[in-house]
């Protein structure tokens, strides 16, 4: 039986590898053990860039034992250690400190906001009895990521020293000792290194560690002892954890092999954006802003409605094998939900959906979840290709159409081949011989109507033609090249889908990158299992991608009926373009000897087509995009929703 996902801040999902290497007995004395412990202690330094000036201290329990053991050595008697507060982490720490009898202030924030710097001077400058801060760098009770790199400036700043509590945070987020300036950094196996529970420890500016004898308050917490002793005879002072040792060396292992912390930070990070963008299309609100939210652990408001019980939720996930988190804030009811671990951005997914079946079983629909509404910018375009960025008129999939069908001794009109355009080219062709008068040509041609067997055998010829052609109807529309730099100089990101299967976008994609369209992603219509247009899937993908936090920030853009349908369906605004593209059908010259009368009807048919499709605009072409996101940015500062 598959052991349940762990979607905890720790313990969390391990590796077969890692559960494997506990599998060996190991003597605590034995000097491959001390081997052992040496290594691991050397490539966790390593971590933080740290060699010259920093060791490793390990110690025995949980990542609360490392803590109160940091405190309690590198904080003399008569020192005063000053606690920031986020989160119940932080809360511990000050009543850790407290309870050895040390002195300690704190500065609160609250559980929704980060650390403020200008706070922190002013604490500082007010109070110079204080010799220490500590601080924790991922607050895991609500996922908050507080700005190291500042509080480590002023503390540095101000003479003091600063201790780093990196439970949630080491091996993911980056701490090298270039960066921060810091005398401690204490975390744990079980969390971003993806280990097991049982073991702490300390990254330790040498220098700091050697003032430290005899300051500690507890025999058995006195990390300047244990250092002293692994230094002198490469051996624990105590009975060591020697398999939990013996996992965390392979999941080192493991952790170097994926590309180290950069590695680890991007697959955590594209976890959190697969989760949070599937909760949200729950309608499930996420407690923290987008810009404070680590990728680690992200903390969801409990739905509003009389159903909603934790502990029944928390059966149903586990019953299909998703072991989540409660809550740990003392003013909402909140659940959590970790993204690290063994685990990539499909198991996010699962999780997703475990989710959304426990909600359905608790009776909990998402209007339910009082979804907010989205007043900030825009952040992604979603654009189609044919018609919108190259190919003024579409000429690509329906020359090409038209071609296939030809040699099947079918003639079919630009007027015809243009009718299903949007859609997959195996669901397009289908479409076609499905179209009236076109399915009668081919059933006088062929004494039948066309099978499905015929669309795969009229589809095995349109593919080699259209990849040998799609470059040649490649040029950028006007304005094309000029709207994607604007859009990049107000921090929008380009995305990108299309009706072409991906052996054709391969071709398409380095061409139109020759001649100036570059995108930031694209989806080909046999990219997902799911299908292609007029589903949401690839107008989603790309929000998932490029980490948008909320589709109602996204705009499609579109010269189809299918493309519309498609961004409606995403729950995106949606931008139909009348003249470029294939409700029109005209090349650019073409259009140019357009009387302004003809030009008009054009346009008016056009637009008729696409705004009962949905479009909440239509323009003449992607020229005219950027005064419609500055509308949308209008309406969506209203209050306005798609």
């Amino acid at each position: 039986m598959r052991d349940p996902l762990l979607l905890t801040p720790g313990p969390l999902t391990t590796s077969l590898a890692t559960k494997t290497a506990m599998l060996h007995d190991w003597g605590s004395w034995d000097s491959s053990f001390n081997t052992l412990t040496a290594d691991v202690r050397r490539r966790l330094v390593a971590i933080v860039d740290g060699a010259d000036d920093f060791t490793c201290v390990p110690l025995q329990g949980s990542g609360t034992f490392a803590v109160e053991a940091v405190i309690g050595t590198l904080l003399p008697r008569d020192g005063k250690l000053l606690c920031l507060i986020n989160g119940a982490y932080g809360k511990r720490i000050a009543q850790l400190t407290d309870v050895m009898g040390r002195q300690v202030s704190v500065l609160d924030f609250g559980e929704s906001a980060p650390v403020d710097p200008v706070m922190l001077a002013s604490a500082l400058e007010r109070d110079p009895a204080i010799t220490h801060v500590a601080v924790v760098y991922c607050e895991t009770s609500t996922g908050i990521q507080n700005p190291m790199v500042a509080i480590s400036e002023i503390v540095a700043a101000a003479g003091k020293s600063l201790i780093i509590d990196a439970m949630s945070a080491f091996g993911a987020l980056p701490m090298p000792v270039q960066m921060l300036t810091y005398d401690a950094v204490v975390a744990s196996g079980n969390k971003c290194l993806e280990g097991v529970p049982g073991m702490g420890f300390a990254i330790l500016r040498t220098a700091a560690l050697e003032q430290c004898a005899g300051r500690a308050h507890s025999l058995s917490l006195d990390l300047h002892a244990q250092w002293r002793y692994m230094e002198q005879t490469g051996q624990w002072r105590y009975t060591p954890p020697t398999h939990v040792m013996a996992a965390l060396a392979v999941a080192l292992d493991q952790f170097e092999h994926e590309g180290g912390q950069p590695a680890r930070l991007a697959r955590y990070e594209d976890n959190c954006r697969t989760l949070v963008a599937g909760l949200e299309a729950l309608g499930l609100r996420i407690f923290l802003a987008p810009d404070i939210q680590a990728p680690i652990i992200v903390t969801v408001h409990a739905p509003a409605h009389p159903n909603w019980n934790f502990s029944t939720f928390y059966a149903l996930a586990k019953a299909r094998g998703v072991v989540l988190y409660p809550g740990k804030l003392t003013h909402a009811e909140t659940f959590r939900v970790g993204c690290i671990g063994a685990i990539g951005s499909a198991d996010m997914l699962i999780a997703v959906e475990v989710i959304a079946d426990a909600l359905r079983q608790m009776q909990i629909t998402p209007q339910h979840a009082a979804l907010k509404s989205y007043q900030g910018l825009v952040q992604a375009v979603v654009f189609d290709w044919a018609g919108t960025l190259v190919d003024f008129g579409s000429f690509a999939p329906t020359q090409v159409l038209i071609d296939a069908f030809a040699g099947f001794g079918i003639t079919v009109s630009m007027a015809e081949a243009r009718l299903p355009m949007g859609l997959a080219k195996w669901d397009h062709i289908q479409a076609l011989g499905r179209q009236d008068g076109v399915a009668q040509r081919w059933q006088q041609q062929h004494g039948r109507p066309m099978s499905d067997a015929d669309v795969d055998t009229l589809y095995a010829t349109f593919l080699p033609l259209q990849i040998e052609r799609v470059a040649a109807y490649s040029d950028p529309i006007p304005g094309a090249i000029d709207v994607l730099a604007i859009l990049r100089a107000r921090a929008i990101r380009i995305g990108s889908c299309s009706g072409y299967p991906r052996v054709v976008m391969d071709k398409l994609l380095p061409h139109a990158a020759s001649m100036g369209i570059h995108v930031d992603h694209a989806v080909a219509t046999d990219d997902l299992a799911a299908g292609g247009r007029p589903g949401p899937w690839m107008a989603l993908a790309n929000v998932l991608e490029l980490g948008i936090a909320d589709v109602r920030a996204c705009l499609k853009i579109d010269d189809t009926v299918p493309g519309i349908t498609e961004g409606r369906a995403a729950g995106m605004w949606t931008v139909g373009l009348s003249l470029s593209g294939n409700e029109t059908g005209l090349s650019l010259a073409e259009l140019d000897t357009l009387l302004p009368a003809e030009l008009t009807r054009y346009r008016t048919v056009a637009s008729a087509k696409l705004m009962d499709a949905g479009a909440h605009y239509v323009i003449d072409s992607i020229a005219g995009l950027p005064a419609i996101v500055d509308a949308i940015e209008a309406r969506l500062a209203r209050g306005e929703q798609p």
